[in-house]
Protein backbone atom coordinates (compact mmCIF):
# COMPACT_ATOMS: atom_id res chain seq x y z
CA UNK A 1 0.00 0.00 0.00
CA UNK A 2 1.16 3.62 -0.96
CA UNK A 3 2.13 5.80 2.53
CA UNK A 4 2.12 9.10 2.08
CA UNK A 5 3.67 11.64 4.27
CA UNK A 6 3.09 15.25 4.57
CA UNK A 7 6.29 16.10 3.83
CA UNK A 8 6.17 14.08 0.27
CA UNK A 9 3.65 15.72 -0.78
CA UNK A 10 1.49 18.77 -0.84
CA UNK A 11 -2.16 18.97 0.78
CA UNK A 12 -5.00 19.82 -2.02
CA UNK A 13 -5.08 23.11 0.20
CA UNK A 14 -2.31 24.47 -1.09
CA UNK A 15 -3.74 24.41 -4.84
CA UNK A 16 -5.34 27.13 -4.24
CA UNK A 17 -5.95 29.61 -0.71
CA UNK A 18 -9.76 29.41 -2.01
CA UNK A 19 -11.44 27.14 -3.77
CA UNK A 20 -14.86 27.72 -5.69
CA UNK A 21 -16.89 24.39 -5.37
CA UNK A 22 -16.37 23.86 -9.25
CA UNK A 23 -12.95 23.06 -8.33
CA UNK A 24 -12.91 21.28 -5.12
CA UNK A 25 -15.51 18.81 -7.52
CA UNK A 26 -12.35 18.69 -9.75
CA UNK A 27 -9.76 17.87 -7.13
CA UNK A 28 -12.37 15.39 -5.66
CA UNK A 29 -12.41 13.68 -9.05
CA UNK A 30 -8.43 13.57 -9.33
CA UNK A 31 -8.42 12.30 -5.65
CA UNK A 32 -11.02 9.56 -6.89
CA UNK A 33 -8.16 8.86 -9.48
CA UNK A 34 -5.74 8.20 -7.47
CA UNK A 35 -7.19 5.14 -6.03
CA UNK A 36 -7.35 3.23 -9.26
CA UNK A 37 -3.87 2.85 -9.62
CA UNK A 38 -4.42 0.95 -6.30
CA UNK A 39 -7.21 -0.73 -7.39
CA UNK A 40 -5.66 -4.25 -6.58
CA UNK A 41 -5.08 -3.40 -3.18
CA UNK A 42 -8.19 -2.32 -2.36
CA UNK A 43 -9.88 -5.15 -3.93
CA UNK A 44 -7.56 -6.94 -1.55
CA UNK A 45 -8.86 -4.95 1.36
CA UNK A 46 -12.44 -5.45 0.40
CA UNK A 47 -12.01 -9.35 0.00
CA UNK A 48 -10.41 -9.90 3.41
CA UNK A 49 -13.33 -7.98 5.11
CA UNK A 50 -16.13 -9.86 3.78
CA UNK A 51 -14.30 -12.67 4.71
CA UNK A 52 -13.62 -11.61 8.01
CA UNK A 53 -17.62 -10.63 8.20
CA UNK A 54 -19.06 -13.04 6.57
CA UNK A 55 -18.36 -16.83 8.31
CA UNK A 56 -19.92 -18.77 5.38
CA UNK A 57 -17.07 -17.34 3.07
CA UNK A 58 -14.24 -18.02 5.55
CA UNK A 59 -13.29 -21.33 4.05
CA UNK A 60 -14.35 -21.20 0.36
CA UNK A 61 -11.85 -23.35 -2.05
CA UNK A 62 -9.53 -21.21 -4.62
CA UNK A 63 -12.04 -21.14 -7.22
CA UNK A 64 -14.99 -19.44 -5.65
CA UNK A 65 -12.48 -16.87 -3.78
CA UNK A 66 -10.94 -15.73 -6.87
CA UNK A 67 -14.66 -15.69 -7.95
CA UNK A 68 -15.19 -13.21 -4.88
CA UNK A 69 -12.12 -11.05 -5.55
CA UNK A 70 -13.46 -10.77 -9.45
CA UNK A 71 -16.40 -9.29 -8.68
CA UNK A 72 -15.18 -6.67 -5.91
CA UNK A 73 -12.20 -5.71 -8.32
CA UNK A 74 -15.61 -4.89 -11.18
CA UNK A 75 -17.37 -3.38 -8.62
CA UNK A 76 -14.74 -1.06 -7.17
CA UNK A 77 -13.31 -0.10 -10.26
CA UNK A 78 -16.68 0.77 -11.52
CA UNK A 79 -17.31 3.46 -8.45
CA UNK A 80 -13.96 5.03 -8.91
CA UNK A 81 -14.77 5.66 -12.46
CA UNK A 82 -17.94 6.89 -11.41
CA UNK A 83 -15.82 9.34 -8.42
CA UNK A 84 -13.48 10.00 -10.91
CA UNK A 85 -15.79 11.22 -13.82
CA UNK A 86 -14.43 8.99 -16.14
CA UNK A 87 -17.70 7.26 -17.27
CA UNK A 88 -21.22 8.12 -17.20
CA UNK A 89 -22.85 6.66 -14.69
CA UNK A 90 -24.26 3.04 -14.94
CA UNK A 91 -25.14 0.09 -13.06
CA UNK A 92 -23.87 -2.84 -15.43
CA UNK A 93 -21.64 -3.99 -13.14
CA UNK A 94 -23.60 -4.16 -10.04
CA UNK A 95 -26.78 -6.19 -11.71
CA UNK A 96 -24.26 -8.35 -13.20
CA UNK A 97 -22.96 -9.04 -9.84
CA UNK A 98 -26.67 -9.54 -8.29
CA UNK A 99 -27.30 -11.78 -11.25
CA UNK A 100 -24.06 -13.86 -10.62
CA UNK A 101 -24.77 -14.03 -6.29
CA UNK A 102 -28.20 -14.85 -7.34
CA UNK A 103 -27.30 -17.66 -9.24
CA UNK A 104 -25.09 -18.71 -6.73
CA UNK A 105 -27.42 -18.83 -4.05
CA UNK A 106 -25.95 -16.13 -1.96
CA UNK A 107 -28.52 -14.39 0.01
CA UNK A 108 -29.61 -10.70 -0.97
CA UNK A 109 -28.54 -9.12 2.45
CA UNK A 110 -25.22 -10.74 2.22
CA UNK A 111 -24.46 -9.31 -1.35
CA UNK A 112 -25.46 -5.61 -0.19
CA UNK A 113 -23.25 -5.83 2.78
CA UNK A 114 -20.87 -6.63 0.21
CA UNK A 115 -20.92 -3.19 -1.10
CA UNK A 116 -21.13 -1.58 2.33
CA UNK A 117 -18.05 -2.87 2.83
CA UNK A 118 -16.20 -1.79 -0.48
CA UNK A 119 -17.84 1.79 0.18
CA UNK A 120 -16.17 1.64 3.39
CA UNK A 121 -12.80 0.48 1.53
CA UNK A 122 -13.10 3.07 -0.91
CA UNK A 123 -13.95 6.26 1.91
CA UNK A 124 -10.96 5.13 3.86
CA UNK A 125 -8.69 4.96 1.08
CA UNK A 126 -9.70 9.18 -0.08
CA UNK A 127 -8.73 9.80 3.52
CA UNK A 128 -5.58 7.94 3.02
CA UNK A 129 -4.80 9.30 -0.33
CA UNK A 130 -5.56 13.34 0.91
CA UNK A 131 -3.56 14.76 3.98
CA UNK A 132 -6.92 16.42 5.75
CA UNK A 133 -4.16 19.09 6.87
CA UNK A 134 -5.68 22.24 5.86
CA UNK A 135 -9.92 22.85 6.13
CA UNK A 136 -9.82 23.01 2.15
CA UNK A 137 -8.88 19.33 2.27
CA UNK A 138 -11.26 18.40 4.73
CA UNK A 139 -13.57 20.55 1.93
CA UNK A 140 -12.98 18.03 -0.72
CA UNK A 141 -14.02 15.31 1.09
CA UNK A 142 -16.83 16.49 2.31
CA UNK A 143 -18.25 17.19 -1.04
CA UNK A 144 -17.70 13.39 -2.35
CA UNK A 145 -19.65 12.08 0.71
CA UNK A 146 -23.13 13.18 -1.36
CA UNK A 147 -21.85 11.67 -4.47
CA UNK A 148 -20.61 8.31 -2.68
CA UNK A 149 -24.11 7.77 -0.77
CA UNK A 150 -25.99 8.85 -4.37
CA UNK A 151 -23.92 5.93 -5.68
CA UNK A 152 -24.09 3.78 -3.16
CA UNK A 153 -27.90 4.34 -3.55
CA UNK A 154 -28.04 3.70 -6.89
CA UNK A 155 -25.81 0.18 -6.76
CA UNK A 156 -28.25 -0.84 -3.86
CA UNK A 157 -31.41 -0.58 -6.44
CA UNK A 158 -29.86 -2.14 -8.56
CA UNK A 159 -28.53 -4.98 -7.08
CA UNK A 160 -32.04 -5.38 -5.09
CA UNK A 161 -33.85 -5.29 -8.63
CA UNK A 162 -31.25 -7.54 -10.29
CA UNK A 163 -31.24 -9.88 -7.61
CA UNK A 164 -35.24 -10.06 -7.04
CA UNK A 165 -35.32 -10.39 -10.93
CA UNK A 166 -32.62 -13.28 -11.01
CA UNK A 167 -34.88 -15.11 -8.35
CA UNK A 168 -37.94 -14.76 -10.38
CA UNK A 169 -36.20 -16.49 -13.21
CA UNK A 170 -34.85 -19.08 -11.48
CA UNK A 171 -37.93 -19.89 -9.98
CA UNK A 172 -39.27 -20.08 -13.79
CA UNK A 173 -36.33 -21.86 -15.43
CA UNK A 174 -36.90 -24.51 -12.27
CA UNK A 175 -40.74 -24.81 -12.71
CA UNK A 176 -40.28 -25.32 -16.18
CA UNK A 177 -37.80 -27.89 -15.68
CA UNK A 178 -39.84 -29.28 -12.99
CA UNK A 179 -42.84 -29.71 -15.37
CA UNK A 180 -40.72 -31.57 -17.96
CA UNK A 181 -39.59 -34.07 -15.96
CA UNK A 182 -43.27 -34.60 -14.63
CA UNK A 183 -44.39 -35.16 -18.51
CA UNK A 184 -41.71 -38.05 -18.51
CA UNK A 185 -42.98 -39.44 -16.02
CA UNK A 186 -46.08 -39.04 -16.68
CA UNK A 187 -45.58 -40.47 -20.65
CA UNK A 188 -44.11 -43.47 -18.49
CA UNK A 189 -40.22 -42.61 -19.86
CA UNK A 190 -38.71 -44.01 -16.55
CA UNK A 191 -35.07 -42.12 -15.71
CA UNK A 192 -33.44 -44.52 -15.24
CA UNK A 193 -30.48 -45.40 -11.53
CA UNK A 194 -28.05 -43.04 -13.10
CA UNK A 195 -30.98 -39.98 -13.30
CA UNK A 196 -33.32 -41.14 -10.61
CA UNK A 197 -31.16 -39.43 -7.96
CA UNK A 198 -31.33 -35.87 -9.92
CA UNK A 199 -34.83 -36.28 -11.36
CA UNK A 200 -36.13 -36.94 -7.44
CA UNK A 201 -34.07 -33.99 -6.17
CA UNK A 202 -35.44 -31.43 -9.19
CA UNK A 203 -39.24 -32.52 -7.86
CA UNK A 204 -38.33 -32.71 -4.33
CA UNK A 205 -39.07 -36.30 -3.69
CA UNK A 206 -37.36 -38.98 -2.55
CA UNK A 207 -35.52 -41.39 -5.00
CA UNK A 208 -37.52 -44.37 -3.41
CA UNK A 209 -41.13 -44.99 -2.83
CA UNK A 210 -43.65 -45.12 -1.58
CA UNK A 211 -45.32 -43.36 -3.30
CA UNK A 212 -48.82 -42.55 -4.46
CA UNK A 213 -50.39 -40.79 -7.53
CA UNK A 214 -53.60 -38.64 -7.63
CA UNK A 215 -55.70 -37.94 -10.35
CA UNK A 216 -58.10 -35.42 -9.93
CA UNK A 217 -61.06 -34.68 -13.21
CA UNK A 218 -60.78 -30.33 -14.09
CA UNK A 219 -63.55 -28.10 -13.03
CA UNK A 220 -65.59 -27.37 -15.48
CA UNK A 221 -65.49 -23.32 -14.37
CA UNK A 222 -61.71 -23.42 -15.06
CA UNK A 223 -59.01 -24.18 -11.97
CA UNK A 224 -57.55 -27.16 -10.17
CA UNK A 225 -59.69 -30.03 -8.95
CA UNK A 226 -57.51 -30.18 -5.79
CA UNK A 227 -56.98 -26.39 -5.16
CA UNK A 228 -54.25 -25.84 -2.56
CA UNK A 229 -53.07 -29.63 -2.12
CA UNK A 230 -49.18 -29.27 -2.43
CA UNK A 231 -49.64 -26.44 0.38
CA UNK A 232 -51.82 -28.34 2.34
CA UNK A 233 -49.63 -31.54 1.92
CA UNK A 234 -46.58 -29.65 2.97
CA UNK A 235 -48.26 -28.47 5.81
CA UNK A 236 -48.32 -31.72 7.59
CA UNK A 237 -45.02 -32.52 6.68
CA UNK A 238 -45.98 -34.65 3.16
CA UNK A 239 -43.85 -34.04 -0.28
CA UNK A 240 -45.51 -33.89 -3.39
CA UNK A 241 -45.04 -33.15 -6.96
CA UNK A 242 -48.42 -31.57 -9.36
CA UNK A 243 -49.03 -31.29 -12.72
CA UNK A 244 -51.92 -29.55 -14.52
CA UNK A 245 -53.02 -31.40 -17.34
CA UNK A 246 -55.76 -30.81 -20.52
CA UNK A 247 -58.07 -32.72 -18.69
CA UNK A 248 -56.81 -33.73 -14.80
CA UNK A 249 -55.04 -32.18 -12.10
CA UNK A 250 -52.70 -35.16 -11.36
CA UNK A 251 -49.62 -35.87 -8.43
CA UNK A 252 -47.15 -37.55 -6.96
CA UNK A 253 -47.17 -38.12 -3.35
CA UNK A 254 -44.40 -39.35 -1.60
CA UNK A 255 -45.55 -42.11 1.85
CA UNK A 256 -44.05 -42.93 4.15
CA UNK A 257 -44.81 -44.68 8.24
CA UNK A 258 -46.05 -41.29 9.52
CA UNK A 259 -48.06 -40.35 6.45
CA UNK A 260 -49.62 -43.67 5.30
CA UNK A 261 -52.06 -43.72 2.07
CA UNK A 262 -55.39 -43.27 4.38
CA UNK A 263 -53.98 -40.45 5.91
CA UNK A 264 -53.53 -38.81 2.57
CA UNK A 265 -56.57 -39.30 1.45
CA UNK A 266 -58.17 -38.32 4.38
CA UNK A 267 -56.04 -34.30 3.99
CA UNK A 268 -57.65 -34.76 -0.09
CA UNK A 269 -61.07 -35.27 0.63
CA UNK A 270 -62.00 -31.52 2.26
CA UNK A 271 -60.41 -30.02 -0.66
CA UNK A 272 -61.66 -32.32 -3.45
CA UNK A 273 -64.15 -29.70 -5.89
CA UNK A 274 -64.62 -32.75 -8.35
CA UNK A 275 -64.06 -36.71 -8.90
CA UNK A 276 -60.74 -37.41 -7.99
CA UNK A 277 -59.16 -41.06 -7.62
CA UNK A 278 -55.58 -42.15 -5.61
CA UNK A 279 -53.75 -45.08 -7.13
CA UNK A 280 -51.86 -48.26 -5.22
CA UNK A 281 -48.56 -47.40 -3.58
CA UNK A 282 -45.45 -47.98 -5.71
CA UNK A 283 -42.03 -47.74 -5.12
CA UNK A 284 -40.20 -46.56 -8.50
CA UNK A 285 -40.60 -43.40 -9.53
CA UNK A 286 -40.80 -44.93 -13.80
CA UNK A 287 -44.17 -46.38 -12.43
CA UNK A 288 -45.75 -43.12 -11.85
CA UNK A 289 -47.86 -43.35 -15.48
CA UNK A 290 -49.37 -46.67 -14.29
CA UNK A 291 -50.08 -45.30 -11.08
CA UNK A 292 -51.99 -41.94 -12.94
CA UNK A 293 -53.75 -44.29 -14.66
CA UNK A 294 -55.04 -46.07 -12.09
CA UNK A 295 -55.77 -43.05 -10.06
CA UNK A 296 -57.53 -42.19 -12.96
CA UNK A 297 -59.75 -44.81 -13.38
CA UNK A 298 -60.79 -44.86 -9.54
CA UNK A 299 -61.89 -41.58 -10.08
CA UNK A 300 -64.40 -42.52 -13.08
CA UNK A 301 -65.13 -44.73 -10.18
CA UNK A 302 -67.27 -41.53 -9.02
CA UNK A 303 -70.47 -40.83 -10.24
CA UNK A 304 -70.23 -38.24 -12.95
CA UNK A 305 -70.87 -34.56 -11.44
CA UNK A 306 -69.88 -35.79 -8.04
CA UNK A 307 -66.85 -34.85 -5.62
CA UNK A 308 -64.77 -37.06 -3.48
CA UNK A 309 -62.05 -39.12 -3.49
CA UNK A 310 -61.85 -42.87 -4.34
CA UNK A 311 -59.64 -45.41 -4.86
CA UNK A 312 -59.60 -48.32 -7.01
CA UNK A 313 -60.04 -50.98 -4.52
CA UNK A 314 -63.40 -49.11 -3.61
CA UNK A 315 -65.67 -50.17 -6.08
CA UNK A 316 -63.98 -53.32 -7.94
CA UNK A 317 -67.19 -53.54 -10.61
CA UNK A 318 -66.97 -49.85 -10.91
CA UNK A 319 -63.01 -49.93 -11.73
CA UNK A 320 -63.95 -52.54 -14.68
CA UNK A 321 -66.67 -49.83 -16.27
CA UNK A 322 -64.38 -46.77 -16.09
CA UNK A 323 -61.08 -48.87 -16.80
CA UNK A 324 -63.41 -49.84 -20.36
CA UNK A 325 -65.45 -47.77 -20.97
CA UNK A 326 -66.20 -48.35 -24.70
CA UNK A 327 -66.52 -51.97 -23.72
CA UNK A 328 -68.93 -51.36 -21.12
CA UNK A 329 -71.28 -49.34 -23.38
CA UNK A 330 -71.07 -51.83 -25.58
CA UNK A 331 -72.37 -54.35 -22.92
CA UNK A 332 -74.89 -52.40 -21.28
CA UNK A 333 -76.26 -52.09 -24.96
CA UNK A 334 -76.08 -55.82 -25.07
CA UNK A 335 -77.26 -56.92 -21.76
CA UNK A 336 -80.31 -54.32 -20.82
CA UNK A 337 -81.41 -54.12 -24.23
CA UNK A 338 -85.06 -52.80 -24.28
CA UNK A 339 -84.38 -50.71 -21.20
CA UNK A 340 -82.90 -48.37 -22.79
CA UNK A 341 -86.12 -47.67 -25.29
CA UNK A 342 -87.80 -46.79 -22.69
CA UNK A 343 -88.24 -43.29 -22.06
CA UNK A 344 -86.11 -41.84 -18.96
CA UNK A 345 -88.49 -41.91 -15.97
CA UNK A 346 -89.38 -45.53 -16.78
CA UNK A 347 -85.94 -46.70 -17.51
CA UNK A 348 -84.19 -44.85 -14.59
CA UNK A 349 -87.22 -46.07 -12.55
CA UNK A 350 -86.35 -50.01 -13.35
CA UNK A 351 -82.42 -49.37 -12.79
CA UNK A 352 -82.67 -48.00 -9.64
CA UNK A 353 -85.16 -50.90 -8.48
CA UNK A 354 -82.58 -53.15 -9.57
CA UNK A 355 -79.68 -51.45 -8.16
CA UNK A 356 -81.36 -50.87 -4.69
CA UNK A 357 -82.23 -54.17 -4.29
CA UNK A 358 -78.82 -55.50 -5.33
CA UNK A 359 -77.50 -53.16 -2.31
CA UNK A 360 -80.39 -54.31 -0.22
CA UNK A 361 -78.83 -58.15 -0.40
CA UNK A 362 -81.71 -59.29 -2.51
CA UNK A 363 -84.34 -58.19 0.02
CA UNK A 364 -87.43 -56.76 -1.61
CA UNK A 365 -88.45 -56.06 1.79
CA UNK A 366 -85.85 -53.78 2.26
CA UNK A 367 -85.80 -52.66 -1.13
CA UNK A 368 -89.16 -51.65 -0.50
CA UNK A 369 -88.14 -49.70 2.73
CA UNK A 370 -85.62 -47.54 0.54
CA UNK A 371 -87.52 -47.24 -2.39
CA UNK A 372 -90.68 -46.14 -0.11
CA UNK A 373 -92.70 -48.75 -2.31
CA UNK A 374 -94.46 -52.48 -1.29
CA UNK A 375 -92.16 -55.16 -1.73
CA UNK A 376 -94.48 -56.80 -4.18
CA UNK A 377 -93.75 -53.40 -6.19
CA UNK A 378 -90.26 -53.61 -6.48
CA UNK A 379 -90.79 -57.77 -7.73
CA UNK A 380 -92.71 -56.33 -9.95
CA UNK A 381 -90.42 -53.92 -11.06
CA UNK A 382 -87.78 -56.35 -11.27
CA UNK A 383 -89.69 -58.83 -13.29
CA UNK A 384 -90.59 -56.13 -15.49
CA UNK A 385 -86.49 -55.64 -16.17
CA UNK A 386 -85.84 -59.60 -16.41
CA UNK A 387 -88.98 -59.33 -19.30
CA UNK A 388 -86.69 -56.64 -21.12
CA UNK A 389 -83.37 -57.83 -20.76
CA UNK A 390 -84.24 -61.40 -21.43
CA UNK A 391 -81.99 -62.36 -18.17
CA UNK A 392 -82.93 -64.15 -14.71
CA UNK A 393 -81.99 -62.33 -12.22
CA UNK A 394 -81.94 -65.65 -9.98
CA UNK A 395 -79.18 -66.82 -12.37
CA UNK A 396 -75.84 -65.58 -11.02
CA UNK A 397 -74.53 -65.06 -14.12
CA UNK A 398 -77.20 -62.77 -15.72
CA UNK A 399 -77.28 -61.06 -12.29
CA UNK A 400 -73.80 -60.45 -12.86
CA UNK A 401 -73.62 -59.13 -15.91
CA UNK A 402 -77.29 -56.96 -15.50
CA UNK A 403 -75.20 -55.62 -12.57
CA UNK A 404 -71.95 -54.46 -14.90
CA UNK A 405 -74.71 -52.79 -16.99
CA UNK A 406 -76.36 -51.06 -14.28
CA UNK A 407 -72.82 -49.75 -12.71
CA UNK A 408 -72.02 -48.43 -16.24
CA UNK A 409 -75.12 -46.59 -16.60
CA UNK A 410 -74.50 -45.33 -13.49
CA UNK A 411 -70.96 -44.12 -14.37
CA UNK A 412 -70.44 -43.70 -18.13
CA UNK A 413 -71.80 -40.08 -19.74
CA UNK A 414 -74.86 -40.32 -21.32
CA UNK A 415 -73.71 -39.51 -24.66
CA UNK A 416 -71.73 -42.59 -24.54
CA UNK A 417 -74.91 -44.54 -23.91
CA UNK A 418 -77.81 -43.44 -25.47
CA UNK A 419 -77.18 -42.56 -29.49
Amino acid sequence: MLVHTQAQRPTLGTVKAEQAPENRLEDGRRLAETLLGRLPELTDRTVAMIVAEQEATRDLPPEPLAFLREICEANLDSVLRDLAGRQQATVDVPRDTARRRAEQGVSLASVLHGYRLGMRVVWEALTEESAVSHPRDLEVLLDLVPAMWALFDRYQSAVATAYDETLVDLARRSERERMLLLDDLLAGRDPGAELRASMAAALDLPERGPFMAVSAELPASGGEGLPKADQVLRLHGIRSAWRLRVDEQVGIVALSRDHPPDRVRALLVPLALTRTGISPSYERLGGTAVAVSLAGVAARTLPPGTAGVAAVDDHPLGALVAGAPDIAARVVRSVLGGVLDLDADERSLLLETVEVWTDSAGSATEAGKRLYCHRNTVRNRLARLEELTGRSLADPRSLAEVCAAVEAVRLLPADLLFF
